[in-house]
């Protein structure tokens, strides 16, 4: 299979980071292996989908899988995978276990590691702040953070029927339009919107650069509204999610400039000294960003693989 790239953009919407385009340089993976494709959503399903990505991973049986590892970054996911599963590692507490065909992913807050397998087929829902709370309508703090929620238990059959025809469809322009039919019938319930869910994209794109009261005030709502909104809508609070956006920008700029040193992007992140930058790396990732650094020269594809694209309005 030919190495296929491509993208669809549009101004303002989508900012690829090197994130995604460094998992084609997987050290002994050949690239004629490997396809995947970005698609703005449909435009009725633009306020809470930002983007949908197809996946294509067939490893030759003389090459080892690769590991894939991903940071926690300010999105939320539908993974649908159409044949086999991948086996994950949550970094937190070591556990592994083998993935659901279908799997919602709230925000995540730790680093997690992938172990593919040869043949991989997937789609992948990228929701916009907030997007998947208004599609479900679940309070996303009740979400088992980094876990997910296996997707037959919130969509039961569904998921089923969306699978059995991706098994059929002959091309990702087909499996794009499957997954797009299913979230059009099921954002007949969505949720309204409310300030807040104006203003998470501008934090993200800030890189968590925000201040709180700054937050609330252009929500129109008190300190305490915010927090309850946030850990309804977000499932995390105010603080924690600007953290989680600014961890994911100082990453993204590590990804993309390998030759700035941690001290700059510590500075033009905004962290006020080392201590509190060493401490998010630390909790998000599970190491301080010097023995990331040594992670990623003994073994390039660990960390380098995912996507962190600019929310749209």
């Amino acid at each position: 299979m030919e190495l296929k790239t491509e993208t669809i953009l549009a101004a303002n919407s989508l900012v690829i980071s090197k994130f995604m385009l460094n998992l084609l340089l997987i050290p002994h993976l050949n690239l004629n292996d490997m396809f995947f494709k970005i698609y703005q959503p449909h435009s009725d399903l633009k306020e809470f989908v930002n983007h949908i990505i197809v996946y294509d991973l067939s490893v030759h049986s003389t090459v080892e899988p690769p590991i894939l590892s991903f940071p926690p970054i300010p999105e939320n996911f539908l993974y649908i995978y159409i044949y086999d599963t991948p086996i994950v590692e949550y970094i937190a507490d070591g556990k592994m276990e083998k993935l659901p065909v279908s799997v919602t992913i709230g925000q995540q807050t730790n680093r997690i590691r992938l172990f593919m397998p040869r043949h991989n087929v997937c789609v992948r829902v990228a929701f916009q702040p907030a997007g998947l709370y208004r599609l479900l309508g679940v309070p996303m703090h009740q979400y088992s953070f980094d876990k997910g929620i296996d997707g037959g238990n919130l969509f039961k059959n569904d998921i089923q029927y969306v699978r059995e025809e991706l098994q059929e469809a002959t091309d990702p322009k087909q499996m794009v339009a499957i997954v797009e039919r299913f979230l059009l019938k099921k954002s007949n319930g969505l949720k309204s919107k409310l300030p807040i869910d104006y203003i998470l994209p501008a934090i993200v794109n800030s890189g968590g650069m925000m201040k709180i009261e700054d937050i609330a005030y252009q929500a129109s709502v008190s300190f305490r509204q915010l927090e309850r909104q946030f850990y309804q809508r977000v499932g995390v609070s105010p603080k924690f999610f600007l953290r989680i956006a600014r961890f994911a920008k100082a990453w993204m700029m590590r990804e993309s400039n390998p030759s700035v040193s941690w001290i700059h992007i510590a500075y033009q992140c905004g962290y006020y000294d080392q201590m509190h930058f060493i401490r998010d790396f630390k909790e998000f990732a599970g190491l301080p960003p010097s023995v990331l650094e040594a992670e990623i020269q003994q073994s390039a594809h660990l960390l380098k693989t995912a996507t962190f694209l600019k929310q749209s309005f």
